[in-house]
């Protein structure tokens, strides 16, 4: 019986595999930083402390370095806190932190800085250990700051929150060594500790400064008695400041408690350490006002403000480039996109469908004829961006892989094609092929006669294959 058409695709499928590599769509999961935790052996302290520590996104396998978000409570606020970081990261509110929380051996030590007075029925200390708070500092200073800037790529920027006591620690820290911390967010403070020695302390503190390149954002919820009666004098303190180069805010949340205000104040005292963050927008169209050049100038800014050097992102140079295309501007988008430090080169549609399609070796091509080869005046875009060897265009790759299949350089561009049957024996050959070659190769296989001008040919070489002589 003649075998038929149908019958040979069957052999073809069920006898032969060809391994290609394709992308497949998948539904996007939010990536999230990862979480470590580690012991350190405090001589400061005399005991054991775990500290957690969140990694941004990416931070295994690139090259980045962050600020530091330091928190008391480390236990109770590491996970809502890290979420929130990396929700106002993915919005562009904020740069990326690595996030460092302190968990708890004895709370009312470390975070108070005076010794209680106060007695319980029995006429006994009722807080026994407290008045830790300059020991619990130099723990930070000269052990903790030390080891994560050691053990991790960090910017010499760092904020400082706590809460509760945590957020009379955070005002302490600030007062008593106001260089150890950049930034600082003290949610419901405890001032009015031992008396309100810590708000005169602060009173005096403010005073006395002309200059103080500090931020601090203070909180507190719907709460009365003492700590609410102190944070409104210490928000009239602020008011009367006019110090250079300090930045305040002070808010109360009405619909809050002084449980669940944290998670609200971390998010707005982020916001106000970052409240420059965005570069500047025309209100009505959304554009980057003054282009490139605007852009440049206000990430110079936030780099003196923050003291290391932030570069101009890279999806805010894409979106300047389209803009000024859009504009019908393409050499200043041409320029814009050359910027940039991952780009190789830019080109548009017309300087492509201007060269003649290359005939020579694909080894002897150059870049814009790489392109030229798979132009298509219909579908193609209009401006072609190469970037760079082994930079990727997807924002978030997967660990160890760079290739797209879309860009111009070899390792995108040659891929592998896998041959097999059962009893084959195996071997390895380098020519350049393409893939329209695969399908006169199976037909040569398995019998199947093709049309004389078909595109592809046989590839000789392939183990059981006989290649009709043509």
């Amino acid at each position: 019986m003649t075998t038929t058409l149908h019958q040979k695709l069957i052999r073809l499928l069920s006898g032969v595999a060809v391994l290609l590599l394709i992308s497949t769509a998948a539904i996007a999961q939010p990536a999230t930083g990862t979480l470590k935790k580690f012991s350190i052996k405090s001589t400061v302290l005399g005991e054991d402390r775990i500290i957690l520590v969140r990694t941004p996104v990416g931070y295994e396998t690139n090259k980045v370095s962050y600020p530091v978000l330091y928190m008391t409570d480390g236990d109770a606020h590491m996970g809502h806190t890290a979420s929130t970081v990396e929700f106002l990261t993915q919005n562009g509110r904020i740069s990326d932190l690595i996030v460092v929380g302190v968990t708890n051996t004895d709370r009312t030590r470390d975070l108070t800085p005076a010794k209680s007075s106060a007695k319980n029925a029995a006429g006994e200390l009722q807080f026994p250990t407290s008045g830790g708070s300059d020991n619990f500092l130099k723990f930070f200073e000269t052990e903790l700051i030390p080891e994560i800037e050691k053990e991790y790529r960090v910017q010499p920027y760092r904020i400082l929150a706590g809460h509760s006591l945590g957020g009379l620690f955070a005002i302490h820290a600030m007062i008593t060594k106001p260089g150890l911390f950049n930034s600082y967010i003290a949610v419901s403070p405890s001032l009015q500790w031992e008396n309100r020695e810590e708000l005169k302390r602060a009173e005096q503190f403010l005073k006395n400064q002309k200059e103080l390149k500090v931020t601090l954002f203070a909180s507190i919820g719907n709460e009365t008695g003492g700590i609410s009666e102190c944070f409104d004098s210490f928000k009239e303190l602020l008011s009367k400041t006019n110090i250079k180069d300090f930045a305040w805010q002070a808010e109360r949340f009405a619909d809050e408690d002084h449980g669940s205000v944290v998670l609200r104040s971390h998010y707005f005292g982020l916001r106000k350490v970052y409240e420059d963050w965005q570069a500047p927008r025309d209100p009505k169209s959304g554009a980057m006002l003054g282009g490139l050049k605007g852009a440049e100038a206000h990430y110079k800014k936030l780099s003196e403000k923050f003291g290391y050097s932030i570069p101009v992102p890279e999806n805010l140079i894409n979106q300047i480039g389209y803009q000024l295309l859009a504009e019908g501007k393409p050499e200043e988008a041409i320029a814009t996109f050359k910027a940039h430090p991952q780009v190789e080169a830019v080109f548009t549609s017309r300087q492509i469908a201007r060269l003649p399609i290359p005939t020579e070796s694909p080894d002897k091509w150059t870049t814009a004829q790489k392109i030229r080869a798979s132009f298509d005046a219909q579908r193609s875009g209009d401006l072609y961006v190469v970037l760079k060897k082994y930079v990727s265009p997807i924002a978030k790759p997967s660990e160890g892989y760079v290739a797209t299949h879309g860009s111009v350089w070899d390792y995108d561009r040659r891929v592998p094609i896998l041959f097999w049957r059962k009893g084959m024996r195996p071997s390895d050959r380098q020519d350049h092929i393409s893939t329209v070659s695969i399908l006169p190769t199976i037909a040569a296989e398995i019998g199947l006669a093709l049309p004389a001008q078909l595109d592809g040919r046989c590839l000789n070489g392939v183990e059981g294959v006989a290649c009709p002589v043509r």
